[in-house]
């Protein structure tokens, strides 16, 4: 599962980095495609952090 989430997050940001060049912004579609690259390693710390808050405030 977190391989799919990982391969999820990468392909969103190769996809978005390849529109925002389509469309000339070509700072915004490295930054896009590094963020892509680099959120699955953040995300793998925070994530279930993230989803114990969601759940408590859910039960509230």
């Amino acid at each position: 599962m977190q391989k799919l989430q990982n391969t999820i997050i990468r392909c969103t940001g190769v996809l978005c980095g390849a529109i925002l060049f389509a469309h000339g912004f070509l700072v915004m579609a490295i930054v896009a495609v590094i963020l892509g690259l680099v959120m699955p390693a953040i995300l793998k710390d925070f994530l279930p952090d993230i989803l114990s808050v969601m759940k408590e405030k859910d039960n509230q």
